[in-house]
């Protein structure tokens, strides 16, 4: 059936008039037959319905390239399960796996449920507006609509045959589609003040109120930060050297080639830093289970939401940002410290070996300072445990116990 070239129909005689018979393929593979009428028999010759069934033929486009498609071709499922396992051994430009589960999200949660069942030949930008608008219809934020529709676009764009030219050709439109528009103003991005940080590391655990620490003062991603191992820390602590990130308990790379920096530690936080990370092999986590290995960025973001009065990571991350802003620290290092590309900017790319110079970074950094207070009581509590005496009581109840 792929291989054929077309069919010509026949014509036969049926109740005193003309009828035209062809194959139609079905969705499941089968094929059926069904008539059209043609015309009386004492109308016109056999020759004359022969001549007008063909034409009706090319009319109803039943040897057309579309059709054929539409009834064997894949359905937008199908091909985006190929296009995924592509994506997952992809060598140009390899996809992180915190990307992979995003998109595995979209397709799973929003895409299948509305044209999963749709002939790649129907993923147009008509399906492309039925799915904006149904995800309108769920609330999502016109960001979330973009990042759920992106892999819509790939998956037609990543069907092709074996010269590498596109079997969907489509030209998106955006304007037809009804795409909506991002308005940064209109975006939420929650932030905290230093009172409710203040507040949070006090009735946080050392763990967990060493990683919110050092979230609020140096404006790392919460990946970046699980992904710390001791090696990244400096000699003394001063610097955090960002080389990859955590996602689902898998180590990746980070966000981008600008998110690879060092980041310069205030001095109160880097004393805190240096005990917390005594004791711990080069190639331990910084911030690791009982058991060594990485915390799990739900579990951490449930503790700290409780703590820290809602919302998330990206709060104490804005608040680093306000703060360089504040102190007046120069835009090309406010970038470079929290991980932003600086390619935009020519004026950046001239000035990118202010950057490297450590004792530039240090001065701005011991000008900035935290800008929230650690408590340093807690902190000695924490960090300096006093010798543990044996409890005799406890003792003889176990051995009591035991017998």
């Amino acid at each position: 059936m792929h291989a054929r070239r077309g069919q010509d129909g026949n014509v036969e005689i049926r109740n005193g008039a003309f009828w035209g018979r062809y194959w139609k393929d079905q969705s499941d593979g089968t094929r059926k037959r069904p008539r059209v009428k043609l015309a009386p028999i004492n109308s016109m010759t056999y020759s004359q319905a022969q001549r007008m069934w063909s034409q009706r033929l090319e009319e109803m486009g039943v040897n057309s390239i579309e059709t054929f498609q539409r009834t064997i071709g894949p359905t937008f499922r199908q091909q985006a399960e190929v296009w995924f396992k592509q994506m997952q051994i992809r060598r140009r430009k390899p996809v992180k796996p915190s990307v992979l589960g995003s998109w595995r999200l979209a397709l799973d949660r929003h895409l299948f449920p509305i044209i999963g069942d749709f002939s790649m030949v129907d993923v147009h930008n008509g399906a492309l507006r039925e799915v904006v608008s149904k995800l309108v219809e769920k609330g999502l934020s016109a960001q979330s609509i973009i990042t759920y529709t992106r892999p819509l676009k790939m998956i037609v764009d990543s069907a092709k045959d074996g010269k590498g030219n596109s079997l969907y050709p489509v030209k998106w439109d955006n304007e037809f589609a009804d795409l909506p528009i991002i308005q940064p103003e209109l975006q939420r991005r929650p932030s905290i003040t230093a009172q409710q940080i203040e507040v949070g590391l006090s009735v946080c655990r050392l763990r967990e109120k060493a990683l919110a620490a050092l979230l609020a003062g140096s404006g790392l991603r919460i990946g970046e930060a699980l992904g710390l191992q001791t090696r990244h820390i400096g000699k003394d602590a001063d610097t955090v050297t960002v080389e990859q990130a955590v996602w689902e308990g898998c180590i990746q790379s980070p966000k981008s080639p600008a998110a690879r920096r060092c980041v310069d530690i205030a001095p109160e936080l880097a004393d805190v830093l240096r005990r917390f990370a005594a004791g711990k092999g080069p190639n331990d986590f910084l911030f690791a289970t009982d058991q060594g290995r990485v915390l799990s960025r739900h579990n951490v973001a449930r503790t700290l939401r409780s703590k820290f009065g809602g919302g998330g990571f990206h709060r104490l991350r804005r608040f680093r940002a306000e703060r360089l802003r504040e102190a007046g620290v120069p835009d090309l290092l406010v970038k470079y410290w929290l991980g932003h590309s600086r390619n935009g900017d020519l004026s950046d790319q001239y000035a990118q070996h202010l950057v490297k110079n450590e004792s530039y970074r240090r001065e701005w950094s011991a000008k900035v300072e935290l800008g929230f207070d650690l408590g340093g009581s807690n902190w000695t509590q924490l960090l300096d445990p006093p010798a543990s005496t044996p409890n005799i009581a406890r003792s003889e109840s176990v051995m009591v116990a035991s017998i």
